[in-house]
């Protein structure tokens, strides 16, 4: 479900679950519990086009093993290979103090290299498709209700 058809006072809309952030972990969350059927609101400062989406990260884009054993259940790891990998590291030579040297090769690779904006993307587009509504704009609060809480933003929200 993209969203509850509960609305709070002043056209509010309500959520189970409010996300800010939809970097790799507020994506791949929000994913795993519209995948549960609970409403989510993802909530982000830039649209989802790459280019506006986020800035570029150099150090944002490895992904090791972690990575792929963490997508959200609908994305397989051929499709996120195909759409965000741009190189794969397969050999590391690590060098220590006093010119100890070695060298680890795996078949698989030992980290993948891909675009911060590409991968971000990705993600929040498997949210969405799991039932995630994407709220972007500026989150300009939260306030704590007790029972729940509201965020003030491009739109107000209650989860």
């Amino acid at each position: 479900m993209a969203q509850s058809n509960n609305h709070g006072s002043f056209g509010v809309k309500r959520y189970d679950v409010a996300i800010v952030g939809a970097g790799p972990a507020g994506s791949t969350l929000g994913a795993i519990l519209a995948s549960r059927g609970l409403s989510v609101a993802l909530l982000e400062r830039r649209t989802l086009h790459s280019s506006e989406y986020r800035e570029t990260k150099p150090c944002g884009g490895g992904m090791d093993d972690l990575f792929w054993r963490m997508l959200p259940p609908s994305a397989s790891i051929a499709e996120a290979m195909e759409a965000v990998v741009e190189q794969q590291v397969h050999t590391m030579t690590v060098r220590l103090g006093g010119g100890h040297e070695t060298e680890h090769h795996r078949e698989n690779p030992i980290i993948a290299m891909g675009m911060r904006t590409r991968i971000d993307g990705f993600l929040a587009r498997h949210a969405i498709e799991a039932g995630a509504t994407f709220i972007w704009g500026k989150t300009m609060g939260i306030e704590d209700r007790g029972d729940r809480y509201c965020v003030r933003g491009s739109e107000n929200i209650e989860a």
